[in-house]
Parts: C-alpha cells; structure tokens; sequence
C-alpha cells in the first residue's frame, strides 16, 4: 500500500494551519518516530487547536494541517474521552466522521494528553496493516504512555513551548493539582467544588498519603476566601506545651521569653483566609475545649490574655483517624467531633482509584525531571503491571516515592522492575492450591461484568465509555474485554 493511500482525506486535501508554528513542536518529532519504530505502529498528535504537531510514517505529512472536529482526534480534544476503533468504518464511534468513507485504518486508539489538569492535546496510535493491528492490540496503552510522558516532560522543562502554554497553566494549588479521572476522584473533585461553595466546617478523612493537603488547598482556592492566606498546622507536630501558644498566640508577658509585644498565632494570621488543621485527632482535650469554643462564637483569646479578638477564618480540618472510634473511646470530644463534620470530604487510597496511576506516574515523572537534569526516563510495562497490581498501603505518597528512587537509581532512561523490587510491601497471599482456582474465577467474573455493563448502558461509544466508568476500567481496556470476549466465541465457533 502507498503512502498516499494511507492518508486520511483530510490531509490529502488540507492546507497548512496559518497560525502554526512549527519550531514550537520540533523536539516531539524525532520522540515520535522513535516510539513508532519501537511500537510497531504509526503515531500522530495534535495540539490543543487540533492541529497536527507530529506524525510518523504518512502522518508527516499531516504536520500543520488541522484535523476536523468530527474525527476521533477531535473528538477526544473536546471530550477528554478514549476511544479504542477495531473495526474502523463499522465501528459506533465512526459513523458520524467525515472520513469514513475513505478512512484506511485497521484499527486506531485516541486518546488526549492532560498537563495539570488541562488538555495540551491528542494522540492517535494508528495500524494499517495486520501486523500494526496485532502490535496496537498488545502495545496501544504503551505506546501513548510513551508519548504523553515524552510531551509532558518536554512542556515541563520548556523546551516544548506552544503560543497557549502559559495561558493554560493553572494555580498550582488548584483543583487541577489532584491528578486522576477515575470515577472516583471525579466525584472527589465534584465534591470539593460543592465544599469549596459552602462556608460551614469541612473535615477530610482518608489514609496517610492520600492527599488531603492538596484537597484542602482545592477547597481554599475555589472558595470565596481565595484572596486571604492559607495557613497550614499540623497538629501532630506541635509539642502539646507549645500548641495554644502556637495556634491562639500568646499577649505580653503571658510567659518566661515571651515577646514584650506578644504574638499572633496561627489563626490570626488566617484571617480573612482559611486554618487548615491537619491531623486534627492529635489535639490534646484541654486544646479540643478551646477549640470547640473558637468553632462556635468565631473568636480567639491569647494566652494570658484577657479579651477575646474575632477572626474570620474558614475551617478545614483533616485527619486519617477514625474520630467516631476515638469519640467512642473518650479520646475526642463527640461536640467537636458535630462541629468539625458540617461537610465531610472523604478522599479516595490508591487501590481505589487503578486507573489514575499511569496519570500520576508521568506527573511525578514530569515533576522530578528539572532536578535530575531532564533526563528522559519512562516506566516500563512490566513495572507498570505491579503497580496495577500492588495494594498502595502509603497510597499517592508512596507512588512518589517509588518515582522518585527510580529516576534517580534507573540506568538509561527506564525504570524497570528489577530497580524497585525491594520497595514492595508484600500484601495477604492466597494459599498456593487456590491461586489458580481463584484466576480463573476473577477472569471469567471480569469478562461477566463486562458483558452485562455494556448490555446496561448500550453498546454505543456513550455506552461503553458509561460502562467503563461503571466498572472504575479505561475504555482501551473494556474495548480489549470484548474483542478477547470475541475471539473466545468465534474460537468456539
């Protein structure tokens, strides 16, 4: 087959984008075509004005040219969403594009690139013949991963700059910070908007590592108090004889080595801003009544002071402790326990939440490459595998961690398996005679969930995307579900 056959009609026919600069996107090429060679299939990326920024094979031909909105490239661009074509022309997700009739893909996986919460573009795995077909089959996921954490760390270390870069570049303690679209964080992100909008207490509960500072901060800059300061406290590592002192401040005189003018605390400083009490179970009881006092009438007395100041400070407190558990047991006190819990925000552990770690691993990848001297680095597939696998019992923090060590002990520009091996905590294990039994059990209850999620929302591109959500899956993965589903049947057949 010719190059030009292989070319969709909207490159044969279209024109150079005038506003195109191509010099923005030129360290991606060379990236690009590495990754094609290495993948056994043909790539192409589009920018988030949807023109082409890079392509192999006859997708070079693409570069500059806009692709329309009614493709799977821009249907991904404007809906964030991932769409795997097997059968291309036939295929639900296709019959509403402009090239169908003269699309030449075998089979195709789109997908967008997400910088900070924000999409700087798209990307196509493409094959055009069988050979390509059975590489995208087994590699597609990869192959994007690749990709995306190639553009992720050439935007990081600037030296992919597009005209929109700093426009699109949010507040770093945005929402946009909490990296992860699995249906979990969604409704996490949902929730905090809704927290964000309100003006009562807001306690968030979740394990050690799962990121509650960076809620807290989300809930504080999408809050009308955005304005005012942030004012983090631990409370855990505050020395109990310290802790009053610290959070109410103390007046003139109140002790040995006070300040002659005394000294604000920490809620004072919040004023007009927000108190984030973190770890808040720590505080000891006789601090819990001072709380509980400060919650209800909004004013604070310093330490050996005599009148009380009112301040106007939105309250977030966090915790990874069961409060109700310490209220049964004495330990924290049942009225503030009501006070705090106005709007609870509970945030998800990484096991909940699989299909965000890929997103989270070239964050963190992206994230540490200044400091390493850009060093291109990706994760392999067979490490990625145990991260899927793994149980997470320090969750996002310890992802991190493990991202962190690799960069720096990987040779060469992989982390693989071999380096983070010992990192590993070892989880419950099945007894051995019951691991087949129970492999066989998961993948038969798998493909059953599959099948009647799909049967539930529709076997249209909604549909699928709809069951995918359901079932806390990526779409290339329900998508590969059926087509093994398939091949099963016809091989029965």
């Amino acid at each position: 087959m010719s190059m030009d056959n292989r070319l969709p009609r909207w490159v044969r026919r279209g024109k150079k984008d005038a506003a195109f600069a191509p010099a923005a996107w030129d360290p991606l090429q060379p990236l690009l075509e590495v990754v094609a060679r290495t993948f056994s299939v043909e790539t192409v990326v589009i920018d988030a004005a949807g023109v082409c920024v890079a392509g192999s094979g006859p997708y070079k031909e693409a570069i500059g040219i806009r692709a329309p909105d009614d493709t799977a490239l821009g249907l991904s661009l404007s809906s964030g969403g991932r769409t795997m074509v097997l059968n291309p022309r036939e295929d639900s997700a296709c019959l509403e594009c402009s090239q169908r009739e003269t699309c030449r893909d075998q089979a195709n996986y789109t997908a967008p690139v997400e910088i900070d919460g924000i999409i700087v573009g798209a990307v196509q795995i493409v094959a055009f013949d069988e050979e390509q077909r059975m590489a995208l089959l087994e590699r597609a996921e990869g192959a994007f991963l690749v990709i995306a954490q190639c553009i992720q760390l050439l935007w990081r270390t600037r030296k992919l700059a597009p005209a929109s870069r700093d426009a699109a570049a949010p507040h770093e303690a945005s929402i946009a910070a909490l990296v992860g679209n699995s249906p979990v964080m969604l409704y996490l992100k949902e929730t905090i908007l809704k927290a964000a909008s309100a003006s009562g207490p807001v306690l968030i509960t979740g394990e050690s590592g799962t990121g509650k500072e960076l809620v807290a901060a989300a809930i504080h800059h999408n809050s009308a108090n955005r304005h005012g300061p942030f004012v983090p406290v631990n409370c855990g590592a505050l020395p109990e004889s310290l802790m009053e002192s610290e959070l109410f401040g103390y007046a003139p005189g109140a002790f040995s080595g006070a300040k002659s003018g005394g000294e604000k605390g920490l809620w004072e400083r919040a004023d007009g801003g927000t108190i984030f009490l973190d770890e808040v179970g720590e505080l000891p009881p006789p601090l819990q009544v001072k709380l509980l006092r400060t919650l209800e009438d909004g004013q604070i007395r310093r330490v050996g002071g005599g009148s009380f100041v009112g301040v106007n400070a939105r309250v977030l407190a966090a915790t990874n402790r069961d409060l109700r558990e310490l209220v049964k047991r004495g330990v924290f006190r049942q009225d503030l326990f009501y006070r705090l819990n106005v709007i609870p925000v509970p945030v998800p552990p990484l096991r909940e939440r699989k299909d965000d770690i890929r997103l989270l691993a070239t964050h963190f990848i992206a994230q540490q490459s200044n400091r390493v001297a850009s060093r291109m680095v990706v994760v392999d597939q067979q490490l990625m595998r145990r991260f899927m696998e793994y149980h997470w019992p320090g969750n996002v923090r310890e992802l991190k961690n493990f991202i962190e060590y690799g960069i720096h002990f990987s040779e060469g520009s992989t982390i693989t398996w071999d380096v983070l091996a010992g990192h590993f905590e070892s989880a419950p294990a099945a007894p051995p005679a019951a691991k087949g039994k129970l492999r066989s059990a998961r993948a038969g209850v798998a493909a059953d969930l599959v099948r009647e999620a799909v049967k539930k929302h529709g076997p249209t591109v909604a549909g699928k995307k709809a069951a995918a959500r359901e079932l806390g899956i990526s779409l290339a993965t329900l998508y590969r579900a059926l087509a093994q589903e398939k091949e099963t049947e016809d091989g029965r057949g």
